[in-house]
């Protein structure tokens, strides 16, 4: 595999921009056990100033790890190992409340429901199971690894345009297979699917559990392969996307890894709904976790003359 090379992408360069391991720092609100405190930065939403959903599942999963840490020291349950988010409102930067309630304690894994909202508005509501990777355990079946991209032969995807629109994916630089008119898909794969390796672009910072969120939903929206990937902003003039739901299953804890592989597909798109079923692979061909996303692209209204 490729050594890390630092980034090219213009849309990366931005030395202002709140750490991943700032964004998601929870407090827990004084004389509360189960009610958290955070911050949605502005660098961390999209040009509207909406919140990019991987951190707010982000938020949760930490939200999540803080409240068995803090109200349940004793049962030993650090990781989030499955989530499922559904996303019921716009999320804008400011402030934001946590709330989390239990709804299953167990010994080896529980279920709480956690909420991300303000005083009046709940914005997304996620159920997440809590366990413990490091003492899991259980029958094992052999299956096969997955076959990996070879990195070395890929290119960067860079678009200043698609940085602008998204400053959360300034932090990120994905490179996928080459052989199609564009970096975003390659004959091979097709239209509906891509593969991409993703590293953090600060030289320093690896993955991390908590992260996992961010980089099942750092994929540039799969419809742009049908004829907009050469017109990125066309798309941004013409569409919104919305994502409805994100599930996760974590496997693995990626360990401070450089480099995941992000193996996505997108089964259907009728009527404005499009799903991605998402593999997040790390360079030894083993399975971190699984995703699936649901989105809605909106058609935007145009000005009237």
């Amino acid at each position: 595999m490729a050594t890390a090379q630092k980034s090219s992408n213009p849309a990366s360069d931005d030395s202002n921009l709140v750490p991943f391991e700032k964004a998601v720092e929870v407090k827990l609100v004084e004389g509360t056990k189960d009610t958290f405190s955070a911050t949605l930065t502005s660098d961390w939403c999209n040009i509207a100033n909406i919140g990019f959903g991987g951190l707010c599942v982000s938020l949760i999963l930490a939200t999540s790890r803080a409240y068995f840490a803090t109200t349940h020291p004793s049962r030993s349950l650090p990781d989030p190992i499955h989530v499922t988010a559904q996303f019921l409102s716009a999320i804008p930067a400011g402030p934001l409340t946590i709330q989390v309630q239990p709804e299953k304690l167990g010994r080896n894994y529980s279920v709480v429901r956690v909420s991300l909202r303000t005083a009046t508005t709940i914005f997304t509501v996620a159920f997440v199971t809590q366990g413990n990777l490091a003492t899991e355990s259980g029958p094992n079946f052999e299956t096969p690894k997955f076959e990996l991209p070879d990195r070395a032969k890929c290119r960067e995807v860079i678009s200043k345009v698609f940085g602008t629109a998204n400053p959360a994916t300034k932090r990120c630089q994905i490179f996928c297979p080459p052989g199609g008119e564009t970096p975003f898909w390659t004959p091979d794969l097709g239209r509906h699917r891509r593969d991409q390796w993703a590293r953090l672009t600060d030289d320093d910072s690896r993955w991390d559990l908590l992260s996992l969120a961010c980089i099942a939903d750092w994929i540039p929206a799969m419809p742009l392969n049908y004829g907009y990937d050469k017109d990125m902003m066309g798309f941004l003039k013409t569409y919104g996307q919305s994502t409805i739901s994100l599930t996760m299953e974590i496997r693995k804890d990626p360990k401070g890894a450089q480099w995941l592989l992000q193996r996505a597909v997108m089964n259907a798109a009728k009527n404005g709904r499009f799903d991605l079923d998402i593999k997040i692979i790390d360079e030894d061909g083993d399975l971190v976790a699984s995703a699936c996303q649901v989105n809605k692209l909106i058609p935007l209204r145009r000005a009237a003359l």
